[in-house]
């Protein structure tokens, strides 16, 4: 196979192309015991049969039917989802873009000094996984992992599911683009496969389907998540403003988010352009505190909003409410910077270096890769170690034991059925932090 050709070129490149080669090599080694990763690709090992659904397995269909007579909606059928299946091993496919071919060409690394930036992402993915495989096996947990670079033409999602390559999974893990959503979602519902959405927020559109299941939450659940602590802090007294870009179709969307049927009043104020400094001021309480809600999403545009604040208005005093996009703002790195505005907004994910567990991932990540661990290793290790829990005491299908969260080690989820009206739609994450900045210093709230 393709990814077997390339493991034995690399093999034959000598350790002067590190570190980049050294990053490549790491990513090919064979991880040792009951956890095997790669065990098709490189040791032949034993296909599985095609899952089909057993007689006792009720078969669930989202589509909606035509109107009945008299133009009455059809009642739809009750989901339930399918029972679980208990295995002494499990297989679980992993699919994640690592643009190998771009990588090595005719057995030589291309780049011999650094990676590509669209490299990072799924390299560091890549490697949490890799990590929890180690740390399952230790715990004697029976596993095959099989990995799928995406960015390969013969392993691409649609060859895949043309092929029946996901067919045999037990659980499959995507950390995929928005595009590649939907098509995999279907095959989870047809073929009773949970399957599990890590980078992407957008849900494609899917509704009734129990088997999909959205780590990353939507942009609704983050404005959820910023109403309810307006709707905390709130009072009579307070003069609470939400800002409103008309002109941006995402931005009107989380204004919307927001505003409708809120606890809480307040006075909207179209900054579709910066304002000129006195119309601002007509808006602001030079006596008390301005709450100001910023549903925008281009970090740059909020930012000279955060600015124009800060520095027209040095004596008055903010707390602003932002969008999950803020998180890597400079002004979080800059200390002493705009020390009048306090800036709140919520995030999926927080990963703690000091904790005990967080220490541990990060000296673990670091003996093995000489450097400290990003966000998506975290995520990827996580993923990997709650998801083979939740197979290994529940089965298969595990929908109905998301409250045991007690093996995740590092985001407590909380993965609910998210509805629409009287629809269901499929499993949401909506467990999410607040992080708050105030001169200088990053808090985050549990």
């Amino acid at each position: 196979m393709r990814m077997k050709a390339i493991f034995l070129k690399l093999r034959q490149v000598t350790t002067r192309h590190f570190p980049a080669l050294f990053v490549l090599a790491i990513l090919f080694m064979p991880l040792q015991g009951q956890a095997q990763i790669f065990k098709k690709i490189f040791e032949g090992g034993r296909e599985r049969p095609a899952r089909h659904a057993s007689p006792n397995h009720r078969i669930h269909d989202s589509r909606i039917e035509p109107e009945a007579a008299g133009g009455r909606k059809p009642k739809q059928e009750k989901l339930q989802l399918a029972k679980t299946q208990r295995k002494a091993r499990y297989r679980i496919d992993v699919l994640v873009s690592l643009y190998l071919d771009d990588l090595v060409k005719n057995g030589k690394p291309v780049y011999k000094s650094h990676l590509p930036d669209r490299v990072m992402p799924g390299l560091g993915f890549y490697h949490g996984i890799q990590l929890a495989a180690d740390t399952l096996n230790g715990l004697g947990y029976q596993l095959d992992i099989y990995l799928h670079d995406i960015t390969d033409p013969k392993q691409c999602i649609s060859v895949l599911l043309n092929t029946g390559g996901l067919d045999s999974a037990d659980l499959i893990i995507g950390a995929i683009n928005t595009q590649e959503v939907k098509a995999l979602a279907e095959l989870a519902k047809k073929k009773h496969i949970n399957f599990v959405s890590t980078f992407s927020p957008i849900d494609g559109g899917i509704t009734r389907n129990l088997y999909f299941n959205l780590l990353q939450p939507t942009l609704r659940a983050h404005c959820d998540a910023v109403k309810d602590a307006l709707a905390r802090l709130s009072k009579p007294t307070t003069n609470l403003l939400v800002f409103q870009r008309n002109n941006v179709a995402v931005d009107r969307e989380c204004f919307q988010y927001l505003t409708r049927d809120s606890a809480f009043a307040c006075t909207r104020v179209v900054v579709d352009s910066l304002l000129p400094k006195e119309n601002l001021r007509n808006f602001l309480d030079s006596n008390a505190t301005n709450y100001i809600a910023i549903p925008i999403l281009d970090a740059n545009y909020a930012r000279k909003l955060l600015d124009q604040l800060g520095s027209s208005f040095p004596t008055y005093h903010f707390e602003v409410y932002g969008m999950p996009s803020w998180k890597g703002m400079k002004l979080f790195e800059e200390p002493g910077v705009l020390p009048n505005v306090a800036v709140t907004f919520p995030t999926a994910f927080y990963y703690d270096p000091t904790s005990s567990v967080g220490k541990s991932f990060s000296d673990a990540y670091n003996a093995h890769y000489g450097s400290r661990p990003g966000l998506l290793a975290y995520r990827g290790y996580e993923t990997m170690i709650w998801y083979a829990y939740l197979l290994k005491r529940y089965g298969t299908v595990f929908n109905d034991h998301y409250n045991d969260v007690g093996m995740s080690p590092f985001t407590r989820f909380d993965m609910k059925l998210a509805h629409t009206a009287d629809t269901p739609l499929y499993y949401e994450n909506k467990h999410l932090y607040l992080y708050r900045y105030q001169a200088g210093n990053l808090m985050v709230q549990q």
